[in-house]
């Protein structure tokens, strides 16, 4: 039974025995904030999310090494795309088609970890954006933004790789230039996953892109048939940004970057 208040914490329920271990889990979004500083403007807009993991605990997934995706991962750690709050809450993460509507993730609250490894994966069997209910396995269990990764999955089934990283310069300098979701698709909504799709399929002849998250403050997405691919492709928009959006909080544009989204998909 859900509790009307839980964010957190508390586990309420376990599958029979002959699922397995099997937990399901409430508990807040991952926050977010270049270099792990937080601004009180991402808090004010964004909340809480309820997000209900109906996870399956299990040791690291066997002949399973997603070598590109942790080496990607791991570099966008260095950069300061991924990482964690000195609160504890994460930031950032990666995923990996491997058949069908199953991929692999980087698990929750593994933003801080410097070198990620196959015990901080899980595996999503499924994805339900209009419930925020992700069904998943695995020695953790899936980010919060598993519902995002599967609504570009769905685009196209040559997608194999997304990024979803954070950075406030990026976010504001190619919000409007870049495919954006509109303002009032707000993060961990069913609105979002479905701007999310919209905006992919334009892309999906090419198969690969970077999207902005307009409703979700630093927030971009970056896909790929693979990680070099999508992860070259978001490095190329990170080097491309003007100097003055570099730093933490600067670089205010007017026009399509900020305000009225003209361009959203």
């Amino acid at each position: 039974m859900k509790h009307p208040n839980e964010k957190s914490r508390s586990v309420h329920s376990r599958c029979t025995p002959d699922q397995g271990h099997c937990k399901r889990i409430f508990f807040k979004s991952e926050r977010y904030c270049k270099l792990g500083q937080l601004t009180q403007s991402a808090v004010h807009e964004e909340g809480y999310i309820k997000f209900d993991a109906r996870w399956e605990q299990t040791p690291p997934l066997v002949g399973v090494y997603p070598k590109e995706l942790l080496d990607w991962r791991n570099r966008l750690f260095v950069h300061g795309l991924i990482g964690m709050l000195p609160d504890g809450i994460g930031y950032g993460n990666v995923s990996e088609r491997l058949r069908g509507d199953t991929f692999l993730i980087t698990g929750s609250a593994t933003g801080g970890v410097s070198e990620l490894t196959t015990e901080h994966l899980a595996m999503v069997e499924d994805a339900d954006a209009s419930a925020n209910t992700v069904i998943c396995k695995g020695p953790v269990v899936a980010s919060s933004e598993s519902m995002s990764h599967d609504a570009i999955y769905r685009a196209t089934p040559a997608i194999r790789a997304v990024m979803h990283i954070h950075h406030l310069g990026m976010w504001r300098y190619w919000k409007g230039r870049l495919p954006t979701t509109p303002d009032e698709a707000r993060y961990g909504t069913p609105q979002m996953a479905t701007a999310l799709l919209e905006c992919a399929r334009p892309l999906a002849v090419q198969s690969y892109g970077l999207i902005v998250m307009g409703g979700h403050r630093e927030g971009l997405i970056a896909f790929g048939p693979s990680h070099e691919i999508a992860g070259r492709c978001l490095m190329a928009h990170y080097d491309a940004i003007p100097e003055k959006f570099t730093v933490q909080g600067a670089g205010y544009v007017e026009g399509p970057s900020d305000g009225e989204n003209p361009d959203a998909c």
